[in-house]
């Protein structure tokens, strides 16, 4: 028997009850005193999940972050809201959001090791830069995220929808926490600078825009962001937190860069984007910018804007494609804006519409008249053309008059 026992004790097995299951990590304070010496302005606070890091940087409104001051005003307008592809009413109600992450994929454990969230209030601009002192303080640190996204309508990132929310998400989902990230509204600066800026630009990239549209010089401390990974298992090797000051540094940056980015959309939507020196300076194509808005402005109607802001051409599509889709106060709209411009065509599209239908027989004929009498004071037109015309009119008002006429005696 004691030959079996030895066996079996030799194999794991024991007698009796099993010993106690270890227990989870504990938060290693070292590593949090250790960024503390690094960052020595930060505040370490605590949610229900346990402490968490939190270096707060204040930045003064007074201060420029390339050729964007901070207190830059921030003027939403029709304009700015094609440009962003969504509606924006207060800067103060977005937050700017950039993570570093242990590895590019989720898919493969990896996680966020620091994120910066930076917001404007009435006399500052602050940014609480998460730091992840290791893995055991991680679901009080998504915790913080979650808390600090809950006070605002909208989220600012470069290339967030493909990578930063879904490494995010991945995390949540891991340690079996609420998806906070669908709570809250994504402006996502990437396709907004693909769409307005490719082939004006270098490439993409967030550095690019920096350098070539917000003329921002970054310090020699910054470690570039491929590099923060390695940087960041430097210092849980080693405990040396002075190994994430560059990585902080960077991470500050972007943020501030997306959040200056928008002050700069802001002041380019009050620009006319006809003028080739403006055009010149921010390198954006107007030809590009109404391309790709007149869609935008269809689908959320901006029917003010499209009165005014596109050549005649581009708004007669959208005034027949409103048409089409029997939208037709947002077609009238349109159409009596280019008629006001002396468009002869827009006069007998309307004239078109209104002659369809009984009630609306006599706004054709007014129409007709004043398209007359733009006819007979317009000097572009030659002698011939303007008579040949101005019988065709003629002839149309004398039709449509008839026919008010013949429903007129029907009545009596």
């Amino acid at each position: 028997m004691t030959d079996i026992l030895s066996q079996l004790k030799h194999l794991g097995v024991t007698l009796g009850m099993p010993d106690q299951p270890k227990k989870a990590a504990q938060p290693d304070q070292n590593s949090v005193d250790n960024l503390i010496k690094v960052f020595p302005n930060a505040i370490v606070g605590e949610n229900f999940y346990g402490p968490y890091f939190n270096n707060r940087i204040i930045h003064p409104l007074s201060e420029r972050h390339g050729i964007v001051s901070l207190n830059d005003p921030f003027s939403p307008n029709e304009k700015l809201n094609l440009l962003l592809n969504t509606i924006i009413s207060d800067h103060r109600q977005t937050l700017a959001m950039d993570t570093e992450t242990s590895g590019l994929s989720s898919i493969a454990s990896g996680f966020v090791f620091m994120i910066g969230l930076g917001y404007f209030t009435d006399d500052a601009y602050i940014i609480d830069q998460l730091i992840l002192p290791d893995l055991s303080y991680e679901k009080a640190f998504l915790a913080q995220i979650g808390a600090i996204f809950a006070k605002f309508k909208t989220i600012l990132t470069y290339n967030g929808l493909s990578f930063d929310i879904p490494m995010i998400r991945s995390r949540i989902r891991f340690n079996a926490l609420p998806d906070f990230c669908k709570e809250i509204d994504h402006l996502d600066f990437l396709p907004i600078v693909r769409r307005f800026w490719r082939g004006s630009l270098e490439n993409c990239r967030l550095s690019t825009v920096e350098r070539d549209l917000l003329q921002i010089q970054r310090g020699e401390e910054e470690v570039p962001g491929y590099l923060a990974p390695e940087y960041y298992r430097e210092f849980l090797r080693s405990g040396k937190a002075e190994t994430l000051s560059g990585v902080a540094y960077h991470n500050q940056i972007d943020v501030l860069s997306l959040s200056a980015f928008l002050l700069y959309l802001s002041d380019l939507a009050q620009k006319d984007l006809r003028d080739a020196g403006i055009r010149e300076t921010h390198k954006i194509s107007h030809q590009n910018f109404l391309k790709h808005t007149l869609k935008t402005s269809l689908a959320v109607d901006h029917t003010a804007f499209l009165c005014q802001g596109y050549p005649q051409p581009m708004r007669r599509k959208a005034a027949r494609q409103f048409l089409t889709r029997g939208e037709t106060e947002k077609a009238e709209a349109i159409y009596l804006a280019l008629f006001d411009e002396g468009d002869y065509d827009s006069c007998l599209a309307l004239v078109s519409f209104y002659q369809k239908k009984r009630e609306t027989i006599h706004i054709a004929v007014d129409l007709l008249e004043k398209c007359l009498d733009q006819l007979s004071s317009d000097e572009t037109l030659g002698i011939w053309s303007k008579k040949e015309k101005s019988e065709k009119l003629t002839r149309q008002i004398n039709k449509l008059n008839q026919k008010i006429g013949d429903r007129n005696d029907r009545k009596i």
